[in-house]
C-alpha cells in the first residue's frame, strides 16, 4: 500500500500548482495514504470491534481514491496515462478490504449465534 501511495503522489504532486486541482490533489493524497495507514492501525487493534472500525475506514479510504481518480480522468491537466493502472490498484485494493470487511461482518453474526446460552 506504501507503494501505491507513493505513486499516487508522484502522478498528483505535479496538479498541486494548479489553483483549480490543488484542493482535489490533496484530498487525493491523503485518502490514498490512509489506506495503509488504518489497515496497519487495524492490525494494531486492541479489539475485534476496533480492528474491524479500522478496517472499514481504510475501505472508505480506498472508495475515495477511486473517486478521485475517477474525477481526475477528466480533468484537462492530469497526465491521463498514468491513471488506469492507479485506478485499477485502487479498485483492487477497495476490492479486497471490502471483501476482509464482509467476513468479518458475516464471522460476527456467526459469533453471535454460538454465544447463545446452552439449555
Amino acid at each position: 500500500m506504501r507503494v501505491f501511495a507513493t505513486a499516487v503522489g508522484e502522478f498528483a504532486w505535479p496538479l498541486v500548482r494548479f489553483p483549480e486541482a490543488e484542493d482535489q490533489v490533496r484530498q487525493l493524497l491523503a485518502s490514498s495514504s490512509a489506506i495503509g495507514a488504518n489497515y496497519v492501525a487495524a492490525g494494531d487493534g486492541r479489539s475485534r470491534r476496533e480492528f474491524k472500525a479500522k478496517l472499514g475506514v481504510s475501505l472508505e479510504e480506498a472508495d475515495e481514491t477511486v473517486y478521485w481518480l475517477e474525477y481526475f480522468s477528466h480533468h484537462p491537466r492530469a497526465q491521463k496515462t498514468a491513471i488506469p493502472p492507479l485506478l485499477d490498484e485502487a479498485r483492487q485494493l477497495a476490492k479486497i478490504l471490502g471483501k476482509s470487511w464482509s467476513t468479518l461482518e458475516r464471522n460476527d453474526g456467526l459469533d453471535r449465534v454460538r454465544r447463545r446460552p446452552r439449555r
